[in-house]
């Protein structure tokens, strides 16, 4: 089985959301790998097809998200508390 991955630093995705949408929406993406999101815990982002695990900043700027695609099995690992990154592992199945 093949993935196709995106990864992508967004540098704000609210601000550059119909970029982003273009980008999903002409590609067959599996999973999709955001930094700099911006993104706070008030901040509502869906991606219809998609599941999302954030990882919101307190603090201005940051955050990582993954959207991964629905029947797509994963496991979300918890990261050190001291760097900010996400763990998730993602079930190939053949």
């Amino acid at each position: 089985m093949s993935l196709k991955i995106l990864q992508w630093n967004a540098c704000g995705l609210l601000a550059r959301s119909h970029e982003f949408g273009q980008a999903v929406a002409t590609q067959k993406l599996d999973i999709i790998c955001l930094q700099e999101t911006f993104l706070k815990q008030d901040n509502v982002y869906r991606l219809s097809g998609y599941n999302c695990i954030r990882r919101d900043r307190v603090e201005p700027r940051g955050g990582p998200a993954f959207f991964i695609r629905e029947g797509i099995k994963y496991t979300i690992h918890q990261p050190p508390a001291d760097v900010e990154c996400q763990c998730n592992l993602v079930e190939l199945l053949s």
